[in-house]
């Protein structure tokens, strides 16, 4: 969507990148101050990392089934090959 505002895919680009290197690096600046203040810096990246793996883990696994709910990874009627046939 920022080809429309700024012409350019190359320029969409760009400047996505550089909002994301931005947003990192603010993010950053402004988690430094907060973590020195912490006794176990390591057991709160523990518990963040976690936090993370609790969220992502309800999806792994769901890209792989089709939207008919079975297994199969072919198409509908589409018999899947077998080695040796």
């Amino acid at each position: 969507m920022l080809v429309l505002i700024t012409g350019s895919s190359t320029y969409a680009f760009s400047l996505m990148l550089a909002l994301y290197v931005a947003g990192v690096s603010l993010g950053s600046f402004w988690l430094a101050g907060k973590v020195a203040r912490l006794r176990a810096p390591a057991d709160a990246f523990a518990h963040l990392e976690i936090g993370a793996a609790l969220l992502v883990s309800p999806g792994c696994g769901c890209s792989h089934a089709s939207p008919t709910g079975s297994s199969s990874s072919t198409a509908p009627g589409v018999r899947p090959s077998t080695p040796g046939w």
